[in-house]
Order: structure tokens, then C-alpha cells, then sequence
């Protein structure tokens, strides 16, 4: 099961309510804004759960149910659970292993100490029991928690000198009964119906029965339909509607480009096709795009989108050797289908303002060899050192994520870096950025703002937990002013710098 889902900025509260929540159901992130659980009616009805907080909280959510996730093997996605679930042992290893050391030696427990070190006890075998139940591939750890807190377990026995206490329940009593509860039932009822019947093992569908009944007056979220002649007149292109997918796309083909790549004529229908495609979900309407670009629209129709609501979420090349250079970006969005498909209509409109040379590119006559710049400017805006070479200046902010199980950071490449070159009135810089998935639309924003050129967006590893997106990016201008779009665009991550 995917959730996909688009948070507003606002309450701030909102987005880590949802980050917290399915982090405690075991989700684990596949793309931007695209959570995965495994499909059982159990992960089901936890996602409904979040989907129905989202939309209440002035957000747009989706649940769906997907055979693969393009880009990923099924291997590589049992991989990113079994990496969670194996960090979240491992942290509790060192809890359990911590919390057996303050334990006193035989014969050195007083009554009054017996109390806490049961409840101790009793709080880690739960924090398994919590990370067992989301542990749905049986990730590498569990044995040595499991191991420690029977030794530690068996401490305790010696200590009190018995077995600890164990709450006994004879399920057989409360098989058969009808459970009722009131109207308008929060999550602790929920919750209630959960224990219910995982523990004394209701029928699923007398279960889902009574948690369902008091809101059965209310109508499903149903898909929102696409009116094709709307999407047409407000996007400017024509389309086709796939009735199996229920997909009504766009296309512009870029018949205005006259590319080789290898010495090959390549028409539109090689891949020089702009398209947008449009799908009906619950409450609301999802795009997604594929821009053709030459390298001087790139970053003026990557503001508009941006303005507009679009999210941007790749930008690269699809040929080698073609000329003139071409750039493919790729853009989405959720929302009301009126106001997406007015977006789109915007993007197409700057494509074919900016079409035939009318782009924007920087120029800029300068040596590194003989830069002059004032690098205390630099320091001053950004909070970070850099260090000089060959007339260039560089700072390197780092970033770590998990790969395997071992943390990597800033020496193996999840870093932020900018270079420098020039004078304080006119400087380049170039750099990378590296940021969460949750932070690259901000990023965009930011850097676009600052008038900084992205030229890339795509991502460096796989399997890394949390994601890293990366993009590079070039800007030319007075050299504060760089340094100062820069901090921006960091301002807007997680990414703790000096003060300004």
C-alpha cells in the first residue's frame, strides 16, 4: 500500500504529527511524499487513519494499492524495511544493554528498587513487542534484543528470588460478546478495538464492524472526475483519454527543435514530446509531467511551475551527443484539477514564450586564477568556513543518511558544497546541494528566488535511509548576494549552520 501526500506549511504541527505517525506504523519513505506498508487490512486502516488527518488538516492524501514501485525491485523495498527496523534494534540493543548495567548484583536489591527495575523491564520487552509487530520482513536484530532482555530478565528473577508477575487472561471469557462503543470514536476507542482483536481474537469483520458502524452515515471520499474539454482549454494542448487507467494526457511535441544526437535526426515521437498527465483521486486530481527544454528555458519554466503550485522533481538529460543540448524536467502536483491544469496551461505558455533562444544564460568573464573575491563575505552570510584552492574558494556543509546499516556523511559525498571564483561585484558559483526529499521543493524555491540556475536534480545513492535528493546548481552575481541565496536555500533544511 502507498500513501501519497502533500502537507500544507501550515500548522507546522500537522507535518510532524504525520512524520511521527508512520514512523510508528513502520511506513517507510520510496519517493517524495510516498509512504509504504505492506497491504493487509490491518496497514490498510492505519493509512486511512493518517489520509483522513491529512485531509482534515487542509492537506491532499491518496492510498494506493501498487504491484512494484518503478525504479525499485521488490528486493530493494523489503530492504528499506528490514534497514529500518534494524536501526530501530539496534537502538534499543543499546537501551536494553544500558539499562542491565545499572541493574544492582545479587543480593544488593532493596524492596524499594524492585518496583522501578520491573517497570524498566516491563517498558523495553514493550518497545520490542511495539517494534516486533512492525518488523514485517523480519529484519536482522531482533535475535540479540531478544537475547539481552531474556538475560536481563533472568537477573531479575535471581534478584527477587521468583518469576515477575505476568498478567493472566483467559481469552475464551471474552470470545463471543458484542463489543459496542459511543459515536464519534477518537483514537483511544480506536485503539481499544485494535488490542480487542489482536488479543482476544474477534472475527476481523465483526471488529472492523464496530469500529465502522457509527461512521457509516458518512460518505467515502469518491474519485474526482476529469473533465477532458476543461483540461484542454486551460492547458493549451490537446489530449487523449486512456479509459483503463482512467489518465487523460496532454502532449506538446517539440516539432520547433531541430535535434541530432549522434549524427541521428530525432522527431518528437523519439522522446521530444512534452506531455502532462492528469488522474482522478479521492477529494482531488493528480499531474504528472515530462518537460522537453532546451538549456536556456530550463530555470525560467522551473519558476513558473514552482509559482504555480508544481512540485519539480528531476531534471537531467535523456540523450548524449545531441545538439542542441536538451534538458528533460520532470514536474507533479495534487490539488483541484482546475487550478492544476491552469498551472500546466502557465508552464506551456513560458515554454513556447522562451522557445527559439529567448531563454535566459548567465555570462560571465572570469579567472579563477585571478579571483579577488572578499572570502570574509562569504563566511559572514553562510556561518561556514571554506578553504581556498587555485583561486577558489569552497565550503562544505555535510549531511548523513544510513546505507546497510552503517552511517555515511560528508567524506563519502552526502554533502553541500559551493565554489567561488571572481570579485565581490561579480563572482560564479557552482556547487551540489544535498537535502531531504521533504526539503527539495523549498530548496528550489529558495535558490530560484536568490536568481541561482539549477541544472540538475537527481539522486547519488539507493537504499539509503533517509533518502537524499541532490541537485547542482550555478549562479553568477555579486558575490554576497550568492552566498546569501545560498543560505536561503540551506535555511529552509534541517542543515544546522553558524548564525548569519
Amino acid at each position: 500500500m502507498l500513501l501519497i501526500h502533500q502537507i500544507p506549511p501550515t500548522p507546522a504541527y500537522l507535518r510532524v504529527k504525520i512524520c511521527r505517525h508512520l514512523t510508528c506504523i513502520g511506513a517507510v519513505t520510496i519517493k517524495n511524499s510516498v509512504y509504504a506498508l505492506p497491504h493487509d487490512d490491518e496497514t490498510q486502516e492505519d493509512l486511512q487513519w493518517v489520509l483522513r488527518e491529512i485531509v482534515k488538516g487542509g492537506g491532499d492524501a491518496s492510498i494506493v494499492e501498487a504491484r512494484f514501485v518503478e525504479g525499485l525491485s521488490d528486493e530493494r523495498v523489503i530492504g528499506l524495511f528490514q534497514s529500518a527496523r534494524e536501526a530501530d534494534y539496534r537502538e534499543l540493543a543499546e537501551q536494553v544493554r544500558a539499562a542491565s548495567a545499572s541493574f544492582p548484583r545479587r543480593g544488593a536489591i532493596t524492596d524499594a528498587r524492585r518496583p522501578e527495575l520491573a517497570k524498566q523491564l516491563a517498558r523495553l520487552r514493550q518497545r520490542a513487542g511495539e517494534l516486533a509487530a512492525i518488523d514485517f520482513f523480519g529484519a536482522p536484530g531482533r535475535e540479540v534484543v531478544e537475547g539481552l532482555l531474556s538475560g536481563m530478565e533472568a537477573r531479575v528473577r535471581t534478584v527477587e528470588g521468583s518469576e515477575p508477575a505476568k498478567a493472566s487472561l483467559d481469552r475464551s471469557e471474552y470470545r463471543g460478546r458484542t463489543w459496542v462503543t459511543r459515536t464519534g470514536i477518537k483514537v483511544d476507542r480506536m485503539a481499544s478495538a485494535w488490542l480487542i482483536r489482536k488479543f482476544v481474537r474477534l472475527t476481523i469483520t465483526t471488529a472492523l464492524l464496530l469500529i465502522a458502524a457509527p461512521a457509516a452515515s458518512r460518505a467515502a471520499p469518491t474519485k474526482q472526475a476529469l473533465d477532458t474539454a476543461q483540461l484542454e482549454q486551460l492547458t493549451g494542448a490537446k489530449g487523449q483519454l486512456d479509459e483503463k487507467e482512467g489518465v487523460f494526457k496532454v502532449s506538446v511535441p517539440r516539432t520547433d527543435l531541430q535535434l541530432t544526437a549522434a549524427g541521428v535526426k530525432i522527431p518528437p515521437s523519439m522522446g521530444l514530446t512534452s506531455w502532462a498527465a492528469f488522474q482522478g483521486t479521492p477529494g482531488h486530481a493528480m499531474v504528472m509531467g515530462d518537460l522537453v527544454l532546451a538549456q536556456d528555458q530550463v530555470n525560467p519554466v522551473m519558476s513558473v511551475a514552482l509559482d504555480s503550485g508544481l512540485d519539480v522533481t528531476a531534471l537531467h538529460n535523456h540523450f548524449f551527443w545531441e545538439s542542441p543540448r536538451i534538458m528533460f524536467m520532470h514536474i507533479g502536483g495534487m490539488g483541484d484539477q482546475k487550478a492544476l491544469a491552469a498551472a500546466i496551461g502557465k508552464v506551456f505558455a513560458k515554454m513556447r514564450e522562451t522557445a527559439g533562444g529567448k531563454g535566459e544564460t548567465p555570462s560571465a568573464q572570469i579567472d579563477p586564477g585571478q579571483s579577488s573575491l572578499d572570502a570574509s563575505k562569504i563566511d559572514a552570510a553562510l556561518g561556514v568556513k571554506g578553504k581556498v584552492d587555485q583561486g577558489v574558494y569552497k565550503v562544505e556543509i555535510g549531511r548523513t543518511t544510513r546505507m546497510e546499516g552503517a552511517q555515511v556523511g560528508t567524506k563519502m559525498g552526502v554533502n553541500t558544497w559551493a565554489a567561488f571564483a571572481g570579485s565581490n561585484d561579480q563572482a560564479v558559483v557552482d556547487g551540489d546541494f544535498a537535502m531531504l526529499e521533504s526539503e527539495l521543493q523549498p530548496v528550489l524555491k529558495a535558490l530560484r528566488g536568490a536568481r541561482i540556475d539549477v541544472v540538475a536534480i537527481h539522486q547519488h545513492m539507493t537504499g539509503e535511509q533517509p533518502r537524499i535528493m541532490f541537485l547542482h546548481y550555478w549562479g553568477v552575481g555579486a558575490v554576497q548576494d550568492l552566498a546569501r541565496g545560498l543560505r536561503a536555500a540551506l535555511d529552509r533544511t534541517a542543515t544546522r549552520v553558524g548564525a548569519r
